[in-house]
């Protein structure tokens, strides 16, 4: 039975991406081992959930805070240390895996204490890039990146998306394959310079099972068009501030509902005297999945904060487009070309209040046209689903074994 070792610097219950790849590896055969975090957030419940369904993955948990402190402080003493070395010119790839994330050092701190051969090591998120090449150059085994998001350009701090850069430079052309989450990233890493052509390259959408979305449910609800909007977190920088003050206009035809952590600052300041909004607290996947179908338009309303914003394709999008709802998106990169590619299931808007006010009276003015689309959206999508997808992943990890 050939061995895979998945690594990721958060953990499956905020990754949905690599749980479906653990789920597929273990569907196919594959004796399957995890490295991930323990991390003491909204995820803690629902990753345990998640260990008790996977009873055959060997996972390996560690703590993301202090409660291993000397580990933790070693972490971020050899962190700091990597980035003042980088800054004086010292750029060894030890130095800028290190330098990335203090979890990339407590992750090879436990890959040298197990004792496992894996015959794929396959890395989700920066802070695992530089472990999974480290240790398949130690257990001779193939290693392989997931490219989720454009790491360079997250955030506003130069420095870290400046290493984040290098570390892709340095890593990628090593893989045995990368995989990416949409065009776009794909193309802006290409032209970093990492693309190794004897190595395949391919974008794996972010899709989900057919089966987890149920047939649509009819809106019998004749007075309200129901939108839903889903996160980790329901917070700022998000594209609620603006929506919100356009959707007040019309609060006697629609009804909104908030599923995720709510942020109570931001219930305070934006929420708190809007009756039409329903607030849901996070939800395992399985149940979001099942209860997006209730809906009518999902709002992909990316605010394009950074260049990665502006170039991935969430989960959210995809969930929405495999629940048969109409999206209603921003125009990042990213979105503009989904919508194009499927422009019978939503529309573009910017966040500006006149746009977006013409575009939510337009999808109240077709309301009748998208309720009667929606199980033909719903059944276009399965055509879509991870079970295409995941045929990409599995093509590779045979090349690879």
């Amino acid at each position: 039975m050939k061995h895979i070792l998945f690594l990721t610097s958060t953990n499956l219950a905020c990754n949905p991406r690599c749980r479906k790849e653990v789920e597929l590896a273990l569907d196919e055969g594959y004796k399957v081992s995890v490295v991930a975090f323990e991390m003491d957030n909204w995820t803690k419940d629902k990753e345990r959930q998640i260990i008790e369904v996977l009873k055959d993955v060997t996972f390996y948990h560690l703590p993301a805070g202090r409660s291993s402190y000397w580990n933790w402080l070693k972490s971020v003493l050899i962190e700091n240390a990597c980035r003042w070395l980088y800054k004086f010119g010292i750029r060894t790839t030890w130095v800028i895996g290190m330098a990335v994330s203090r979890r990339s050092i407590l992750i090879n701190g436990l890959l040298r204490k197990i004792n496992i051969s894996p015959d794929l090591i396959i890395a989700h998120n920066p802070g695992a890039f530089y472990p999974a090449a480290k240790f398949a150059k130690n257990r001779q085994s193939a290693f392989g990146i997931d490219v989720e998001d454009y790491h360079p350009g997250e955030g506003s701090d130069p420095f870290i998306r400046q290493v984040n850069e290098q570390l892709l430079k340095k890593v990628l052309p090593k893989a045995a394959y990368v995989s990416y989450a949409s065009e776009p990233i794909m193309h802006r890493v290409f032209a970093l310079g990492t693309k190794n052509k004897t190595s395949p390259q391919f974008v794996v959408n972010n899709t989900f099972a057919a089966s987890d979305f149920g047939v649509p449910a009819e809106n019998k609800d004749i007075q309200y068009l129901h939108f839903i909007w889903f996160s980790q977190n329901i917070d700022v920088t998000r594209g609620l501030e603006q929506v919100l003050p356009i959707l007040d206009s019309f609060q006697d035809k629609v009804r909104l509902t908030l599923i995720g952590n709510l942020n109570k600052s931001f219930f305070d300041q934006y929420l708190i005297n809007r009756k039409y909004v329903t607030i849901i607290s996070s939800l395992t996947q399985e149940d979001l999945h099942r209860r997006l179908v209730q809906y009518d338009i999902g709002l992909a309303i990316e605010p394009g904060k950074d260049e990665n914003n502006n170039l991935a394709l969430s989960n959210k999008i995809w969930a929405y487009f495999q629940a048969g709802l109409y999206i209603l998106a921003t125009g990042t990169e990213a979105q503009s070309s989904f919508i194009e590619k499927f422009s019978d299931h939503g529309v573009i808007s910017s966040l500006e209040e006149t746009d977006l006010k013409r575009t939510i009276s337009s999808l109240l003015d077709k309301r009748d046209i998208i309720l009667a689309n929606k199980l033909a959206r719903w059944k276009y999508a399965q055509r879509n689903s991870w079970s295409v997808e995941s045929n990409k992943l599995l093509k590779s990890w045979k090349q690879t074994n």
